[in-house]
């Protein structure tokens, strides 16, 4: 069994920074979820049911971009506070005050709701949708471009084949995660690092070494929507 807490110790890579990264905690009751999912199943592929929130398309505006209002101002809110903080993401927030703001979103001052929480809140809500935001139907189509020496074109073609909701939450998060790591010098945070915190709530059900892989090759890529 590897703790998912440990998974850059635990993996092999060949790329220096998967070597330096501490290992990354995770909110008690987001870990116990994770271990159900990767601890039963040696192929990685097991499935599991996640959280409370429907389906992603259900979430979205029906014009426009479409990405989870909750999400939206969940980002907006982290990115205005404080993407400087040492170790976001990377140290678990106070996961049952995120439950909480969650459940009475309408309700939350996010202005008071610090980096950590806020951080919490976000992965949280990740998990507790239906399906990752990456879908189960397409995820050997990613894989497979793991594997390709050429994967730019193909991976634009994945991302773009994607549905709307899918796509464009993909694309938001991107956007965030290269946010992130402008601020790298200060929050810590590496390319694998950022892939490993979010791996499995964006991928979800694919083996461990491969999820966090296709992370980093979409925070790598230099896709955008037309």
């Amino acid at each position: 069994l590897i703790d998912v807490q440990m998974w850059p110790k635990a993996l092999t890579s060949k790329k220096k920074d998967f070597y330096c990264t501490p290992p990354i905690p995770i909110a008690p009751k987001l870990k116990s979820s994770l271990k159900k999912l990767y601890g039963n199943s040696s192929s990685g592929t097991k499935t599991a049911p996640r959280g409370p929130y429907p389906p992603l398309a259900d979430l979205c505006p029906a014009h426009g971009l479409r990405v989870p209002h909750i999400l939206t101002r969940l980002v907006r809110a982290l990115e205005a506070r404080d993407l400087d903080a040492d170790a976001i993401y990377k140290r678990p927030g106070d996961a049952d005050e995120a439950e909480t703001i969650l459940r009475n979103f309408d309700k939350i001052n996010l202005e008071s709701v610090d980096a950590q929480t806020l951080a919490e809140c976000i992965k949280t809500f990740l998990w507790q949708l239906e399906e990752p935001i990456i879908p189960l139907d397409r995820l050997d189509d990613f894989v497979n471009v793991l594997y390709l020496e050429d994967k730019e074109s193909v991976l634009r073609r994945c991302l773009t084949d994607l549905p709307p909701a899918n796509r464009d939450t993909m694309q938001f998060l991107l956007q965030h995660w290269n946010k992130v790591l402008a601020h790298s010098l200060h929050n810590g945070h590496t390319t694998a690092s950022l892939a490993t915190v979010f791996a499995p709530f964006v991928v979800g059900f694919v083996n461990e070494r491969d999820s966090i892989d296709i992370i980093e090759m979409l925070l790598r890529s230099e896709w955008r929507i037309d």
